[in-house]
């Protein structure tokens, strides 16, 4: 018998989205993603976060979700059952060093750190520092909001043939592989589920930065927190309540008043 939300799938970004402030969960967020999940729905998460960091910040992230993940801004397609990649992408850390190392003269002021195929955050002060050759994503800090935008701009101009950098945070900005993303991450979510009788999966999205864009727009619909950036609420279809008072629970009501 099918049921209410069979076709629906919500993706949702963890950081400033799903978890309130201070990395805290939301009880309301859960008690509507199980009536969600009850009736038919796919719920999980788009995010940023490898799954190591998932489980030291939130153990329990494997019982909410009931569809594959999309990781390490969508490198990694993770299944939380099996604990287990189902797919992973990388970039030529050879090429990312010496790239990185002529970012670097223009904007000397950069903090990096990089995941590489272990897993493992390496905090280094120079590209050449990181050991391994397969990169899943580079993190870049800068000293102000000013500085990572025009850092994010000149690498996306200049090495846009290879690269794809976002800002995910005020000075904050990340580095992955031209042909990753969320966004990107959603055919597949389609074509997994058209593979298990469900040819046409809406996919509902909420995120609030930069790195959530794509997503929103690849998605059948877009929502955010009230907490969200400018240029994310700006493409959304919704804006929802702060991420502090549980906007999963406010998506969840509204796809019921409005999309079923």
């Amino acid at each position: 018998m099918k049921k209410r939300f069979d076709d629906i799938l919500i993706l949702s970004d963890f950081d400033g989205t799903f978890a309130g402030k201070g990395t805290r969960i939301i009880e309301r967020n859960l008690r509507a993603i199980v009536h969600f999940q009850a009736l038919g729905g796919k719920f999980t998460f788009g995010t940023g976060r490898l799954p190591s960091m998932m489980k030291r910040y939130y153990p329990d992230f494997p019982s909410v979700v009931n569809a594959p993940l999309i990781m390490c801004n969508g490198a990694i397609l993770f299944d939380a059952q099996e604990d287990a990649a189902i797919e992973e992408c990388f970039y030529d850390g050879v090429q990312a060093r010496k790239d990185i190392s002529e970012i670097m003269k223009h904007f000397p002021e950069i903090r990096l750190g990089c995941y590489t195929d272990d897993g493992i955050l390496q905090s280094v002060d120079s590209p050449y520092d990181i050991i391994g050759d397969k990169w899943r994503k580079t993190n870049m800090t800068f000293s102000s909001s000013e500085s990572a935008i025009a850092c994010r701009t000149y690498i996306n101009q200049t090495y846009g043939d290879r690269y794809l950098c976002f800002r995910s945070g005020n000075a904050f900005a990340e580095l992955v592989d031209k042909n990753v993303s969320k966004g990107k991450r959603i055919s597949y979510m389609k074509e997994y589920y058209a593979l298990s009788g469900i040819p046409s999966l809406r996919v509902f999205a909420i995120g609030d930065y930069e790195n959530d864009m794509d997503m929103l727009q690849m998605a059948d619909k877009a929502f955010c927190p009230s907490n969200a950036i400018p240029a994310v609420k700006a493409i959304c279809d919704h804006v929802l309540c702060d991420h502090d008072e549980g906007a999963i629970a406010d998506m969840i009501e509204l796809i019921e008043e409005l999309y079923i």
